[in-house]
């Protein structure tokens, strides 16, 4: 099969990579192109390019980057691609820091999983489909992704944040932290400060267009989370277990629990069952979440978005999620 490759060399693991580029275009020899990128600018003109390239010849596209190259890749096949018109089927590499994506469609080994495409006829290929969701906002703010999320993911994601090499070992202190502050009593003072910080909810009035109807919640969200793939990247999570459940839909799960009642329930939930409590949870391709004060919300686990590298905060009194496009994701026999 030919492909283009396109690299994105800022992304977590390529950034120490130096020969990168190199031995990929040594790996792929003559069976393709491969295209290194350093900003969202320049994978743009390449994107751009596609479509002529496309008619001239049927290639795959594989994206060497993180799960951002990913997203940014479906905002500009949106963006110049025609519409109607199938784009190319494309293949993850890990390359970044977290590699939700690849998890999600079981490729573990960069290499053999390329190798295996390389060298298999196309008729022998199989795909997966991954939905990705367009979020905007009433800022003119638009992104595209596999997740967002308003309040308690939001707190969640900056403690991690501030020690993130620790991955799911942040996680579990930070749930050890909660447990212990509320129900040991260890000090009135640092319980007050922590529980509280994640216990923080919001007035919300959000609606979701589902299967021709409208249902609509109006309450003190403690926190609301879309998705439309089922894991959150951790080892064995299914807990937006109806995300993938038909095309084009995705998973919205919200409360206005406090905290402390939904603990008990955690692990349920991270396990990807019903659990009680939820004031939102649905399978949808339309939602929107409206409040008087801002909402400071999270998009693929990324508080922050840029604007000529410029840092903002994504923080908006209206956030609306839809289905923005799939893209046929490659898999082959190894």
């Amino acid at each position: 099969m030919k492909i283009v490759v396109i690299s994105n060399m800022n992304s977590g693991k390529n950034l120490r990579d130096k020969l990168r580029v190199y031995r990929m275009e040594k790996f792929v020899g003559d069976r393709g192109q491969v295209y290194a990128t350093a900003s969202v600018d320049e994978l743009g003109d390449i994107v751009s390019c596609l479509y002529k390239m496309y008619q001239a010849e049927r290639f795959g596209v594989v994206l060497d980057g993180g799960d951002g190259l990913s997203c940014q890749y479906v905002k500009h096949s949106n963006r110049y691609w025609p519409k109607g018109i199938p784009q190319p089927a494309v293949a993850l590499l890990r390359g970044g820091t977290m590699n939700f994506l690849p998890k999600e469609c079981g490729i573990k080994s960069n290499k053999k999983y390329m190798k295996a495409i390389l060298e298999s006829k196309e008729e022998d290929l199989f795909y997966q489909d991954i939905d990705f969701m367009k979020i905007t906002d009433n800022n003119k703010v638009e992104s595209y992704g596999f997740s967002f999320g308003i309040g308690a993911p939001v707190t969640l994601l900056k403690e991690w944040n501030k020690h993130k090499k620790l991955k799911a070992l942040q996680v579990g202190f930070i749930l050890a932290r909660l447990l212990a502050s509320k129900m040991l009593g260890v000090s009135k003072i640092w319980r007050q400060k922590y529980y509280d910080l994640f216990n923080q909810k919001q007035h919300i009035h959000a609606y979701a267009g589902t299967n021709g109807s409208t249902i609509e919640w109006d309450a003190d969200f403690l926190g609301i989370m879309a998705q439309s793939i089922k894991s959150i990247g951790l080892p064995y999570s299914k807990m937006f277990y109806r995300a993938q459940q038909s095309a084009g839909n995705f998973h919205v799960l919200g409360t206005s629990a406090d905290l402390i009642e939904l603990m008990p329930y955690l692990p349920a939930m991270y396990l990807g069952k019903k659990v009680p409590g939820m004031d939102a949870d649905t399978q949808t391709n339309y939602f929107c979440a409206v409040s008087e004060r801002e909402m400071e919300y999270t998009v693929n686990g990324e508080l922050e978005y840029f604007v000529e590298n410029e840092a903002k905060t994504y923080l908006a009194n209206q956030i609306t999620a839809e289905h923005g496009l799939t893209l046929k994701i490659i898999k082959a026999a190894p």
